[in-house]
């Protein structure tokens, strides 16, 4: 029997860029960012939908606050907490800058998927062969997914390792999805002050959105996988970006290096980004977003550092006596 031949390879690909050598506590999955390279507009010329002109606007608008001097988009002032030991007097809390840093709480992961536009990748066809029977195509052909991973560093089965962690993001963020829909309506009262817009119910509006970006994502990636459409494909660049940062030096605390060393749990550092994205020829600004995904790994996994510190001092204290 012939051999059937492999379809051939998107223009959609995404990187397993390993972060961490182990679970943080409590979780079962390292942590890994996957990095979606989508493909560009079939027709670029053509005029933005609705959806995407209102979010634009609402990007141009949230932009024009940060360059604001003074007033409400800037800082807002709680008259109503004068006590000087809690709030100092008068709180001065800048709007703009809250948003900004409720933005950097947003997990990576949700960020990542929110990134992949499902319009823009393979369309899923039916065979015919009941509800799971699809496949992934291009121009009408079909074709395979390139999931590109380092061998040496991450987890073994890179495509286990997205499914696993796909069946535990989908029901998340449709339930977060939910869950700010429905709080929504209770900042309705917000809307009797007077200047101040109700910002509690434009967060609620922004975190459903957010995650229901996240969540079309997530069953549109496990739709190409139980398609199989996502094939691993080993990279010798990723394994030499990690492999020359290594080192043996011990290092200072983990949220002040820049390379990881061996005895600590993290695979990626912030001194390792601008190469290792420049080596794999991905944009530029991904850079601020594996950024931020690196310092969000650190923190989960500052647990683990110092529980490995207590040990160390210990043997050490064992072996002084």
């Amino acid at each position: 029997m012939a051999k059937l031949a492999r379809p051939a390879a998107s223009q959609m690909r995404i990187y397993a860029i390993p972060l961490t050598r182990r679970p943080p506590p409590s979780k079962t999955l390292p942590l890994v960012y996957y990095y979606p390279r989508m493909p560009p507009p079939t027709d670029p010329s053509a005029p933005p939908t609705y959806f995407n002109r209102a979010l634009n606007k609402a990007n141009s608008i949230w932009n024009k606050w940060g360059q604001e001097k003074s007033g409400w988009k800037v800082s807002s002032r709680y008259a109503w907490c004068s006590h000087p030991d809690v709030l100092g007097g008068q709180k001065f809390i800048k709007v703009y800058t809250w948003g900004n840093k409720a933005y950097e709480r947003v997990d990576f992961e949700e960020l990542s998927l929110g990134s992949i536009d499902p319009a823009l990748g393979p369309k899923l066809m039916s065979q015919g062969g009941g509800k799971e029977a699809v496949r992934a195509v291009e121009k009408g052909e079909p074709i395979s997914i390139q999931l590109i991973h380092p061998t040496r560093v991450g987890p073994s089965d890179p495509l286990a390792h997205l499914t696993r962690l796909l069946d535990i993001r989908t029901p998340n963020h449709r339930r977060w999805f939910w869950i700010f829909v429905g709080i929504s309506p209770l900042t309705a009262p917000f809307m009797l002050i007077p200047i101040v817009p109700n910002i509690p119910f434009f967060f609620c509006v922004w975190r459903a959105w957010s995650h229901w970006k996240a969540y079309k994502a997530a069953e549109y990636l496990r739709q190409l996988v139980r398609s199989k459409s996502i094939r691993p494909v080993p990279s010798p660049i990723m394994d030499e970006v990690y492999a020359s940062y290594t080192s043996t030096t011990p290092s200072k605390m983990i949220s002040k290096r820049n390379t990881p060393t061996e005895e600590d749990p993290m695979l990626l550092a912030r001194g390792m980004v601008p190469d290792l994205l420049f080596k794999l020829r991905i944009p530029p600004d991904a850079e601020l977003n594996l950024e931020r995904a690196v310092e969000q790994a650190q923190l989960r996994m500052k647990p683990v550092v110092e529980d490995s510190r207590d040990v160390r001092l210990e043997e050490q204290k064992k072996k002084d006596q």
